[in-house]
This record gives structure tokens, C-alpha cells and sequence, in this order.
């Protein structure tokens, strides 16, 4: 049964390739409605319990949030004005993008819509400067990914919630801490990767050359920074000002986790306190406050939330699931620890990982399939090589990202209006992907000594 099982979510993933208008996350939780009252186990429970229900809430309630501000046209406003403040050095163009997208997908707008946000202006912009739209992806896609395990976003959410309903992970690490070791880790992992590839597969050459492009934009492609700086409405500040308390109220609850204040203060305030430091209660409170206010749409905040990626990681989640409380990652962790040593063991995780990113959802199928496996290879291993496996999960998974068979590079290479130029960007984005690869490996294995 168990077997069967595994095939089947095999077959899902396959069927959902090569039938990319289905979603993957649908299929899977039709057929755990259809499957689990056949099956008698007393630890699988009803279809109800193998919901992600808390993590759905969480997710739901910080996307609105964002799809809600959004319909401000604040974020986009905002961009227009810092692109402006660029035209004077366009050599700088490239590391003012990455910085860009890296601090809108940690601030929580996630690395889907951050891509989305910046893309259609990072492209033309390429063309401009005559970059290369292939390494300007790289940044684009390489910034999103480095801040995706931010406390704030999809990633980092659902690690923190994994970690934190693990009895067997909560022995080995603390999640308020752990949280930020991966979104750091993960961060200056992709990071210098994407830097490093810039500048090895051209920017290098192109930087040499920048002193010819200063003070030279001529406007056709760039329409974007040739207008006046846009005026900020007063719905897009008032906006602004309830986001900065939204983040100080944040601030105060990760501030009241602290160990050190638990018996200082008094119990009922801590509590009241620390529900700040929970991001979804923050998203359905800044949704709340944007709507009553009148600074927000709902029906465009509801339109924009990214169901299909919830649906994804709430079916996918659900099945995997189902898998875990009938063995599956014990079974397979048994496998693991028989034929790969210790050592080898983060390398492994980062490029099985990677692989199955390459063709799927990083945080839809890769973390939901390979963090149960962790979860039960952990039992037997110290607490520093449980964490290094965590951490290499994270990097695999989204190092390969730019492929143009993922959402994030098929965001890029929509915007490359060229056919010749699209099909070229096309091969060298799908060959740069597999070649990260064995580079997650090899940071996974270095990522060893650090823990």
C-alpha cells in the first residue's frame, strides 16, 4: 500500500509536468479524499487532521495582506521613484535590482510576486545597458531566492511551522533561532552564488566597460525612468505609515520571545506581546486595518492572493501527509543512513532536492517531500547535521530556481521580446539551472562545517 502510494505521488508530479494546467495540489487532494477511507491505520485520522490548516491561515492571511497593499500601488510607485534615483549610475543598476527584489520578497511580498514586481522593468533595463537578459535573470530570480526563508514568507513560514510541530526537530534546534540561521545562511549561500555566476558568465566584462555607459540612456526601451518622479498619493501614505507600526508591533513581539523577558513581565502582557510576533495574525490585522480604512480594495486583494501556490502547498502538504503517518520517511530514511555516509548526507539532500525543484515547486513539492525524510533521519544524528540538513533542503530547492520551467524564470523570460534573444535566454537559463545542482551540493557540504 505504502508503495502504491509513493507512486501515485510520483505519477501526480509527472501528470502535473507535462499537464501544467492542472495543479498539482488539486490532484493530490482529490485523491486523498478519495483514498484515505480505504485505508485502515489508527494514526491516519480523518482528511481534516492531514490539513494544513494553521500553516493555510498563516499563508493566506500574510499574502492578502500584501495583494491588499498592493492595490495602493504603493510597491509599484515606490520602484518607480528608486529606479529614477538610478539613471545617473547605471553601472549600478545590476546590484540596485538584486537588493531590490532580495528586500521586497523579506519584507514578505514573497519571491513569486517580488519577481513579477520587478521583472517587467528589470528586462527593458537589460536591454538598455546592454546586459544580457540571462545574467540579469540570474540577479532577478538569485535576489528573490536569497530572501525567501525570511521569518516573513511562504518558505520561511512553513519551515518555522514544520520545525515547530516536530517533537523529534524541536529536541534538535530552537525555531526562533533556527529561523534566521537558515533565512542567513540561505541568504549569503545564493547570494554570492548569483554573483559569482554574474560575473563569471559576463557582467565581469560588461562592468569593465560601464564608464561608456554613464550618462548614456537613450529612452526608447526605457520609458520607466524618463518621467517625473511619481507623487505619492495620500491613500499610498497613509499606507506607508500603518505598515511601519505593523512592523514595529512585529518588532515588539519577536523582541518579547526573547528568553531573557520570560519571568520579567508579566504573564498576560507577554502573551498579548508575543501574538505580534506571529505573522499571520500581523497579515489579517494589516488586512483588517487597510480595509476598514478604505486604503485597500478587497475584491483586488482577493483577486491577486496566489490561490493556485496555496492550493498547491495545502494539497501537496495534505498528501505528504498522509505518507508520513504510513512511514514513508522512516522507510526512506532507513535507505538513506545505509548507503550514505554522514558526511555526504547534506550534499545529497541539496542535490535531490534541486533536482526535483528543477521540475516542480520548491516550496510546494520539494520542502513538503524532503522535510518528513529530514524529520526521521534526524532521530539518529546529532543536532548539528540535523540543522546543516534543513539548511541544505532550503538552498537546494531554490538555487535552481532561475529554470525556465519554474515560475520565477518563466516570469523573466515572458518579458524578452525578441524571439531569437528568448529561445537563446531559454537554453542557457535551463543549462544554468542543472548546473546548480551539484553547486548546492557543494555548499551543503561546506554548510557542514559551520554547524
Amino acid at each position: 500500500m505504502l508503495l502504491a502510494l509513493a507512486l501515485v505521488f510520483v505519477a501526480i508530479l509527472l501528470f502535473s509536468i507535462f499537464k501544467p494546467i492542472l495543479n498539482p495540489g488539486l490532484l493530490a487532494l482529490t485523491f486523498v479524499f478519495f483514498i484515505s477511507p480505504l485505508i485502515e491505520n489508527p494514526k491516519l485520522g480523518s482528511v481534516a487532521s492531514l490539513f494544513p490548516t494553521s500553516l493555510f491561515l498563516t499563508l493566506l492571511g500574510v499574502t492578502f495582506f500584501f495583494t491588499t497593499l498592493n492595490s495602493t500601488g504603493l510597491i509599484t510607485t515606490l520602484l518607480q521613484r528608486i529606479l529614477i534615483l538610478t539613471k545617473p549610475v547605471p553601472h549600478l543598476v545590476p546590484a540596485i535590482l538584486f537588493a531590490l527584489v532580495a528586500f521586497l520578497t523579506a519584507l514578505g511580498l514573497g519571491n513569486i510576486a517580488s519577481v513579477a514586481l520587478i521583472a517587467p522593468l528589470a528586462i527593458p533595463l537589460a536591454t538598455e545597458f546592454r546586459i544580457s537578459p540571462f545574467l540579469m535573470t540570474i540577479l532577478i530570480v538569485g535576489g528573490a531566492n536569497a530572501s525567501s526563508f525570511s521569518p516573513l514568507t511562504v518558505p520561511g513560514i512553513f519551515t518555522n511551522d514544520f520545525i515547530q510541530k516536530s517533537e523529534i526537530l524541536i529536541e534538535k534546534m530552537t525555531p526562533a533561532t533556527m529561523r534566521w540561521w537558515i533565512f542567513w545562511l540561505v541568504f549569503l549561500s545564493i547570494s554570492a552564488t548569483s554573483f559569482a555566476s554574474f560575473l563569471l558568465l559576463g557582467g565581469g566584462n560588461w562592468l569593465k566597460l560601464k564608464k561608456q555607459f554613464r550618462n548614456k540612456t537613450s529612452s526608447d526601451n526605457l520609458q520607466t525612468i524618463n518621467v517625473p518622479q511619481p507623487p505619492f498619493t495620500r491613500e499610498q501614505r497613509h499606507a506607508s505609515y500603518l505598515c511601519l507600526v505593523l512592523a514595529g508591533l512585529f518588532l515588539v513581539g519577536c523582541i518579547s520571545s526573547l528568553p531573557i523577558l520570560v519571568g520579567t513581565i508579566s504573564e498576560p502582557l507577554l502573551n498579548i506581546t508575543q501574538r505580534f510576533g506571529d505573522v499571520g495574525f500581523i497579515g489579517w490585522l494589516g488586512s483588517s486595518l487597510l480595509l476598514l480604512t478604505r486604503l485597500g480594495s478587497l475584491d483586488k486583494g482577493l483577486k491577486e492572493v496566489p490561490w493556485q501556490t496555496l492550493l498547491l502547498i495545502s494539497g501537496m502538504s495534505t498528501f505528504v501527509e498522509l505518507l508520513s503517518r504510513l512511514g514513508l520517511p522512516e522507510a526512506i530514511s532507513a535507505i538513506v543512513q545505509q548507503n550514505i555516509p554522514n558526511s555526504l548526507l547534506p550534499a545529497a539532500f541539496a542535490a535531490s532536492s534541486g533536482l526535483l525543484s528543477a521540475f516542480s515547486s520548491s516550496v510546494g513539492v520539494a520542502l513538503p517531500v524532503f522535510f518528513p525524510i529530514v524529520e526521521a533521519v534526524s532521530k539518529s544524528i546529532e543536532s548539528g547535521l540535523a540543522q546543516t540538513l534543513i539548511v541544505a533542503v532550503a538552498i537546494g530547492s531554490h538555487l535552481v530556481d532561475a529554470s525556465p520551467l519554474s515560475t520565477l524564470g518563466a516570469l523573466c523570460l515572458a518579458q524578452i521580446k525578441d524571439a531569437q534573444a528568448q529561445a537563446k535566454t531559454y537554453r542557457n537559463l535551463l543549462l544554468y539551472s542543472f548546473c546548480m545542482i551539484p553547486v548546492a551540493a557543494l555548499l551543503a557540504f561546506l554548510l557542514k562545517l559551520v554547524f
